[in-house]
């Protein structure tokens, strides 16, 4: 069941969106977007990407991909209440199960994620003061870019981690995350906002 489960997920999500949005021009342009490590992955090492299970990162907050948003049942286990969907074009899957926030933003060169940045971090941080015992599920696509930058600034804001300190901690967690140089640009405006109220 589980084995079956878990394929049934990944195809769903593969057919739904994923298969569409990895031969779409904006994929074919990630090859060519701008990230924090320097490291060239193969589409199949990419599809290998998808089957990381979600990862649980610190209190109540879990980062993850297109595939973990479509496994209900990895979703329940984990206690997720509320998921941070960081993508255009994954739909929120059990909309009737669980609350959901999406932030519309492109992982290519240029893109801009700082206006939701610190609304996402507000959100996630009222919703865990709400609901104690429910946990945040943050994805993208990849569960690599968007998802790992609203998470290092929710490090950032509430456990008061410097941006090199948070994504370090990310990156041992998870090890496959790799930010887009646009958005570590932008988590570096969010930092000096934190530290001296300027935007």
């Amino acid at each position: 069941m589980d084995f079956t489960y878990k394929t049934y997920c990944m195809g769903r999500m593969l057919l739904d969106k994923g298969i569409g949005y990895m031969y779409s021009k904006d994929t074919r342009d990630l090859g060519k977007t701008k990230r924090i490590y320097d490291v060239q992955k193969s589409m199949f090492n990419s599809l290998y990407d998808l089957t990381y299970q979600s990862t649980y990162i610190i209190g109540n907050i879990y980062l993850g991909n297109a595939y973990n948003a479509r496994d209900y049942y990895s979703l329940s286990n984990n206690n997720i209440g509320l998921i941070i969907n960081c993508t255009e074009e994954i739909p929120n899957y059990f909309k009737d199960h669980f609350d959901y926030h999406r932030i519309d933003v492109k992982d290519v060169n240029g893109a801009n994620i700082y206006p939701y940045i610190d609304e996402c971090v507000e959100l996630i941080h009222d919703y865990i003061d709400n609901n104690p015992l429910k946990d945040v599920f943050v994805h993208c696509f990849m569960g690599s870019s968007r998802s790992a930058t609203i998470v290092a600034a929710y490090l950032m804001k509430y456990y008061k981690f410097n941006l090199r300190d948070a994504v370090s901690f990310i990156k041992e967690k998870r090890n496959i995350i790799n930010i887009n140089t646009d958005f570590y640009n932008q988590l570096k405006q969010y930092q000096k906002y934190l530290r001296n109220g300027e935007i």
